[in-house]
């Protein structure tokens, strides 16, 4: 990022930009429109109403293969403030430290869509290698 001229957002400052200032639980509003995240109720076409189902429906291969898709504003998980797929699609890395691991936000493709909530935080060394994982900038 540094050689962009750029960072990666903090925790706070990720979840500011999918909130704006009124509190909201998805980038859009509070209503959990599910056809706008990619997560695993999409993959699977029917509700996952907790991580027993999604695990449930997981080892019993009723959710498709899935892997992340290109962001575009036609999928409409905008945030008030313009940002595009902030929930769901893939876990994004944030610029805050726990121990040795760092703060991922926002949920992935693979996540039940209660996961994939302004509000998700999941945490993962530095190190860590994954499809359901990517970031995004902050302009300095």
């Amino acid at each position: 990022a540094r050689w962009r001229g750029a960072k990666l957002p903090s925790s706070l400052e990720w979840e500011i930009a999918g909130r704006s200032w009124d509190g909201r639980v998805f980038p859009w509003g509070d209503d959990p429109a599910s056809g706008r995240v990619r997560c695993a109720e999409s993959a699977a076409g029917r509700p996952l109403v907790d991580y027993a189902a999604w695990r449930a429906a997981m080892r019993a291969g009723a959710v498709a293969p899935a892997n992340s898709r290109p962001v575009s504003i036609d999928h409409h998980n905008v945030s008030e403030l313009g940002h595009l797929d902030l929930v769901g699609n893939v876990w994004e890395w944030t610029a805050t430290e726990l121990a040795e691991h760092r703060s991922i936000a926002g949920g992935s493709y693979d996540n039940p869509l209660r996961a994939c909530t302004l509000a998700s935080r999941s945490c993962a060394r530095p190190v860590t290698r994954s499809n359901a994982i990517g970031f995004r900038l902050v302009t300095l």
